[in-house]
């Protein structure tokens, strides 16, 4: 009887322990990352680009950091506004939804942006600082440009 008593003891104590250890490698998993210079880097020279007109350019930049990066909000969001304003609006919508997948996980802000007249708002840079506490949620913009995208689909 006392055997079994430990026995159980020591069973609950092991999933206690497995719990508590599983919980703290998820917390830590999900918590957001700095952007990496190689990410961050394209980003910043796609949207100089992008501000200047040259969407051709801007796309490559913007294709790298989705090859290492597939999720990353900034580079889907611009690559949907370029995709609209060459009148492609499912590949859009698709690279908004893969924006959207895991934004929670880039804490940058929104530095500066600049939006098409009636279209999406593209050029969008990231603060170099995660923490830095300026401008609009990425998320928030992705999430104006499916409502966007979405209402000129209806018509």
């Amino acid at each position: 009887m006392v055997r079994m008593r430990n026995w159980m003891v020591g069973a609950i104590l092991a999933v206690v322990a497995a719990t508590c250890l599983f919980a703290s490698v998820s917390a830590v998993v999900a918590q957001p990352q700095p952007m990496a210079e190689d990410t961050f880097t394209p980003l910043n020279r796609g949207y100089d680009f992008m501000a200047a007109g040259q969407y051709d350019l801007a796309k490559k930049e913007f294709e790298t950091v989705i090859k290492t990066d597939r999720y990353n909000p900034y580079a889907n969001n611009n690559l949907a506004a370029i995709a609209e304003r060459e009148n492609q609006p499912q590949v859009a919508l698709g690279y908004l939804k893969t924006a959207m997948e895991k934004v929670a996980q880039y804490p940058y802000r929104v530095a500066k942006q600049v939006c098409f007249t009636g279209g999406l708002c593209t050029a969008v840079k990231p603060e170099k600082d995660a923490a830095g506490k300026t401008g609009e949620s990425i998320a928030a913009v992705i999430g104006d440009n499916i409502k966007k995208l979405s209402e000129k689909a209806k018509k």
